[in-house]
């Protein structure tokens, strides 16, 4: 037995307005009334899903450029900790340079990096540890120098921000779509109930038939 589907996609819903955009204007029947409201849900609507579909391909962008930084900078960290430890081994530099760090003094391993935290914690405290000791008259290591680190962090903490500004307006679109879709799929049922009245007296074959033509959708 047949029965009626509301639409239950965005997209849809989108098929479901400019299907009754259409049907209306050529019936021009007493549901032409409708008719401006229809042009309205599908103008807001389209507008919506077009607006968040730019902010989901703008945030895939921003996440593989924040990768990108984030495996930049934790090479350079990891580096930065292996030339110093190669240093101390060598006996250029003393091991209580370790504390500029925030490393213990006796153990030359290099910090755990598997957490975006722990990449931009170390980075700071080479750019940190580093101004420190050049404060105090000790030459900084050159190989990578801290410079590059702290230009690395910089561009990774002001793509986080941006990440972060973007994840708001994200879901401030997405409550907006929750909404209007709330107030389409509440249109449509209402619109296809009037449609379908204005068939009462045909056969339910008939009435199906041409609701169908102004959208309604039927499923066996």
């Amino acid at each position: 037995m047949a029965y009626r589907r509301l639409p239950n996609t965005d997209n849809a819903r989108l098929i479901a307005m400019v299907k009754l955009d259409e049907c209306l204007l050529k019936n021009e029947g007493e549901l032409i009334i409708y008719h401006k409201e229809v042009i309205k849900f599908k103008k807001t609507f389209t507008k919506l899903i077009a607006e968040r579909k730019q902010l989901v391909m703008k945030r895939a962008t921003l996440n593989k450029e924040k990768k990108e930084l984030l495996i930049s900078l934790k090479l350079y960290v990891s580096h930065f900790f292996q030339v110093l430890n190669f240093a101390i081994d060598r006996g250029d530099i003393s091991k209580m340079c370790r504390t500029y760090f925030g490393l213990d003094v006796n153990t030359g391993i290099v910090p755990i990096l598997s957490k975006e935290q722990d990449i931009i914690t170390w980075a700071k405290h080479i750019v940190d540890g580093e101004k420190k000791r050049i404060k105090n008259g000790i030459v900084a290591i050159s190989h990578p120098n801290y410079k590059r680190v702290e230009e690395l962090l910089l561009d990774a903490r002001n793509s986080f921000e941006e990440l972060e500004i973007l994840e708001k307006s994200f879901q401030n679109y997405h409550n907006e779509i929750v909404l209007e879709r709330n107030k389409i799929d509440v249109f449509i049922k209402q619109i296809w109930n009037k449609i379908e009245h204005q068939f009462i007296n045909e056969s339910i074959e008939i009435k199906r038939k041409k609701s169908a033509q102004f959208g309604v959708v039927y499923v066996q």
